[in-house]
């Protein structure tokens, strides 16, 4: 297997702390130490920081879950109403109450998603059939509202049933490596999702235990993107950079380093709906992105290749 590398990224005020004492060296080195020893199980492998997962506390995330799987089973409880309803007369009505519970479904589920992205897998292991048989689910074509987010929320649920395990648990046999001089993790995973689900556990965790975060504050753990490519017209494009931490004090020169701003988010959109140029975008994307610094990147008009650097052996 290969590693995936992420970049650590530390506030501003935080760092402005330790180079007004010229004491860079014993932030990463010492601090960054500390805060990881609070939460995780950390070693000393050559030159770097062997970080183990241990068996964490899932409760929040199943009270998200549960809170969710109570809501859906209300949703269905009204579509399967919708569709008798139908039945009876031929007609589909959506009451105010259904759509608006149906909106608030979705977006907590994908809130979930976006938090634990290993769930994601689930949906390559189920078929529809599979959760509407396990479930005893049935589904009206005509009454289409509603069924994506029963569906995806049961093939979730039936995934969590059948792995028996919490989303600490999922990481807890990936080899993590972290370079002091770097800032890098390196994890150790052929799987995509699963390096990007990690890669954010640690990053929640540490923005989560106030011990860490006196160590160090709020943290953003980005991946180092090998490339980033744009296939198709580009009309508009959102992307987030965070403040560049990983450069010398001296040759940092944006406006996040002049205004000690955390972060930036730029929108970009094509005039009159026409296509953008994108030579100097992919430039600036990609030469953020390689360094770490960018935090979320969104498109519309064209597909989006994003590669995130893995290497063989820890260099």
């Amino acid at each position: 297997m290969s590693f995936y590398v992420f970049k650590l990224n530390i506030q501003p005020n935080i760092l402005q702390i330790y180079e007004e004492k010229d004491d860079l060296a014993y932030l990463k080195n010492d601090i960054v130490r500390l805060a990881l020893e609070t939460i995780f199980e950390v070693k000393n492998v050559d030159n770097y920081l062997k970080v183990s997962i241990v068996d964490n506390d899932d409760t929040d995330f199943y009270d998200k879950f549960n809170n969710l799987k109570s809501m859906t089973e209300n949703l269905y409880k009204e579509y399967e109403r919708i569709v008798n309803q139908y039945i009876d007369s031929g007609e589909i009505y959506y009451s105010k109450t259904f759509l608006n519970l149906n909106e608030k479904c979705g977006s907590k589920r994908r809130m979930l998603e976006n938090e634990y992205p290993t769930l994601k897998s689930a949906y390559d292991v189920y078929s529809e059939k599979n959760i509407e048989e396990n479930y005893n689910l049935k589904f009206e074509k005509s009454v289409g509202t509603g069924i994506t987010h029963i569906q995806k929320f049961y093939t979730l649920d039936l995934y969590l049933k059948e792995i028996n395990t919490g989303p600490s648990e999922a990481y807890m046999d990936i080899n993590i490596f972290y370079s002091p001089r770097k800032e890098y993790f390196y994890i150790e995973t052929d799987d995509y999702d699963e390096a990007i689900g990690c890669a954010y556990f640690i990053e929640k965790s540490i923005n989560t235990v106030k011990s860490a975060n006196d160590h160090i504050g709020k943290v953003t753990i980005n991946p180092k993107y090998e490339s980033i490519k744009f296939e198709g017209e580009l009309t508009e494009i959102t992307y987030t950079i965070v403040y560049p931490n990983g450069d010398e004090p001296g040759k940092r020169n944006d406006i996040l380093t002049a205004s000690r701003g955390k972060q930036q988010t730029t929108t970009l959109y094509g005039t009159n709906g026409e296509p953008l140029r994108q030579e100097p975008i992919v430039d600036e994307v990609n030469n953020k992105g390689n360094k770490g610094y960018l935090r979320n990147l969104v498109t519309k008009g064209a597909k989006m290749v994003r590669t995130i650097l893995r290497v063989d052996t820890l260099p």
